[in-house]
């Protein structure tokens, strides 16, 4: 038995024959697409090759079909819906598999089997999950894995692996990764904080691959103090993105990060508003370090919208020198120092600690936050 098999049984404990011949793999896997799925892939991706093909059934919303499209090292997951007896398209994806020439396949659980999660602890399959798993060069080791389950009325990331990276698996829930080793009873624990979990977001390549980095890396949005006008919502963005950071709305105003800042979506990110093109978030630099800035509006996902802000205008002087920063809720890190006597607009208030500002320096044209202290009334 090969030493990727004996993983994949020991991680997942998938009860299909991995081993054996691709034929023998789980039910809902290998089938032929539908009429309508040959023609879409015909039509829209004729220059790539269907290298697998997958069904599920019975989820709240209908039922679903993925097809694996490869175009030498590109790999491409499609998803269609069932709509009037027709499959439709409604995904179209790079992230959310691993790319690579390699070859790679569907598993997708019939329901009422008895499986596992990679820290041991049994379920009872409900028919609703698949996972993408591919081989290693030689074609020898099951190598990186990927799995999706139905839950809060769409497909989410349940669990993945890389053994290029670590020895074993990860399982995601909401807030937390748990990395362990079923196979050698190793449990290495759990890291706290947020990864893109939505199937239309994923970032395969972005994901912690071992809990030194998630640790590292992860973090969870903060909590909005009350008592302002500003108030946020997380955004599931598409993964793998970069946009440029602003300190205010607009190329106006310096840009953040010493003239480097930039949002990745693979993290969480919060919105708060729109001014004219440009969109007010917050998001992680690390676990020690937020940042609140501008970007374009135009970074917003489809079906995503950001509601209208109005700031204040008024002129009003501070009182004791103090720093501007754009990271009020964690580290407070300065953009800029302010002195007693200096001018700045206040826009509105974050809670009752902080006034959110603009002011110009030798430097540039900056919005920012200040200590409710260090204001005149």
């Amino acid at each position: 038995m090969k030493r990727g098999c004996v993983l994949f049984l020991a991680i997942c404990v998938c009860l299909c024959a991995a081993c054996a011949a691709r034929a023998e793999y789980s039910p809902g896997c290998l089938m032929e697409p539908p009429r309508a799925v040959r023609e879409h892939i015909a039509r829209d991706y004729a220059d790539y090759a269907l290298e697998d093909y997958c069904e599920i059934h019975g989820t709240p919303k209908g039922d679903y079909g993925f097809a694996l499209l490869t175009k030498g090292k590109e790999r491409l997951l499609v998803g269609y819906h069932e709509e009037e007896g027709r499959m439709v398209c409604w995904l179209k994806s790079h992230g959310a598999v691993m790319q690579g020439s390699e070859e790679a396949w569907f598993d997708a659980a019939p329901k009422g089997e008895t499986r596992y999660t990679v820290d041991g602890t049994p379920y009872l399959t409900d028919g609703l999950s698949f996972s993408v798993t591919r081989l290693d060069d030689a074609g020898e080791m099951y190598l990186k894995s990927v799995t999706y389950h139905w839950e809060d009325g769409g497909f989410k990331l349940t669990g993945y692996w890389d053994l290029d990276a670590f020895y074993g698996g990860v399982d995601v829930a909401n807030g937390v990764l748990h990395f362990s080793n079923q196979l050698e009873g190793w449990d290495f624990g759990k890291a706290y904080g947020t990864v893109q979990r939505d199937l239309r977001y994923v970032s395969y390549d972005a994901l912690p691959k071992t809990i030194d980095e998630a640790r590292k890396k992860l973090t969870q949005e903060p909590d909005i103090p009350e008592g302002g006008l500003l108030e946020a919502r997380k955004v599931r963005f598409t993964g793998g993105q970069k946009y440029p950071v602003y300190t205010g709305p607009g190329e106006k105003y310096v840009r953040s990060g010493n003239g480097k800042g930039q949002v990745s979506t693979n993290d969480w990110i919060q919105a708060f508003g729109r001014v004219g093109d440009y969109i007010m978030i917050q998001y992680d630099i690390s676990a020690e370090r937020y940042r609140i800035g501008w970007i374009e509006a135009s970074a917003m996902p489809k079906g995503e919208s950001a509601g209208w802000m109005t700031f204040g205008q008024g002129v009003q002087t501070l009182k004791q020198d103090c720093t501007l920063t754009d990271d009020p809720l964690n580290s407070g890190a300065p953009l800029c120092d302010l002195q007693a006597g200096d001018q700045v607009i206040n826009l509105c208030n974050l809670g009752y600690d902080w006034v959110y500002v603009q002011v110009s320096q030798s430097s540039g044209l900056y919005c920012g936050f200040v200590p409710s202290w260090a204001l005149e009334e």
